[in-house]
């Protein structure tokens, strides 16, 4: 197989823009790269660091789902009958600072269809931390893995 080979200074030439309004566009498109980098590493930076806090400074407990409900959040397209969209609750049982807890927990997640028998099946006996503020502790967030 026979090899062609330029000199360093011709594969320079065709590399490098040639005018000044090449120059310019590719000066453009690398701030607005950077920009767009420095974005995403903020939001992942804040998401860490709220983590983090949650963590921290949050009690904490694992939970135990017992049973798993949906609830219709809205109706999509209700013209011509549409389709319903609901969100999750479990009931999650869990010990908070030495009283016993049971109450329904909404799942944090996108709207969608109605889950079906066999996806609540699987939830059911599945264990999750829950954590909430002293201050509000009716304010309860689950990590469910």
């Amino acid at each position: 197989m026979r090899r062609y080979s330029i000199p360093n200074n011709e594969a320079v030439a065709k590399v490098l823009p040639k005018s000044r309004n090449d120059r310019r566009t590719l000066s453009i498109m690398g701030v607005y790269l950077a920009l767009i980098v420095i974005f995403v590493v903020m939001v992942l930076f804040f998401q860490h660091r709220r983590q983090r806090e949650i963590e921290n400074n949050w009690q904490s407990a694992t939970a135990t789902i017992e049973d798993v409900r949906p609830v219709a959040v809205s109706q999509v397209n209700g013209q011509f009958g549409g389709a319903m969209l609901y969100q999750v609750e479990v009931l999650a049982h869990y010990d908070a600072g030495g009283s016993e807890q049971r109450r329904w927990i909404r799942i944090e997640h996108m709207p969608g269809a109605s889950p079906d028998k066999s996806q609540i099946a699987r939830w059911k006996g599945k264990q999750f931390v829950v954590r909430w503020k002293a201050s509000q502790p009716d304010q309860i967030i689950p990590e469910l893995n």
